[in-house]
């Protein structure tokens, strides 16, 4: 159903018109440690530093695997127009 819908609004066109961002630092996040500093209204972040921890933990999360990273940022330099991805996980079952 979801390939229905991309093929009908001819995704695959508008994802050739995005620019392309190189980004020049890696990805890693040397103060991702899971912490939550300070009051902040951020619940996705929040949301996704907790999956974070529970992975930590050794808790399992079935087919989403280990989570390693979480808020890994996208952008180059702040006036790219681009986000996060939430998390980062890997299964080694698959």
């Amino acid at each position: 159903m979801i390939a229905q819908v991309l093929l009908k609004e001819n995704i695959a066109e508008k994802f050739e018109k995005l620019s392309c961002i190189k980004r020049e630092k890696g990805y890693r996040v040397a103060t991702h440690n899971g912490t939550v500093e300070g009051q902040t209204n951020r619940e996705e972040e929040i949301f996704a530093k907790r999956i974070f921890n529970f992975s930590r933990q050794g808790n399992n999360l079935g087919g989403l695997g280990e989570v390693f990273d979480y808020q890994v940022p996208l952008k180059n330099t702040l006036d790219d127009k681009a986000g996060k991805i939430d998390l980062v996980s890997f299964d080694q079952s698959r």
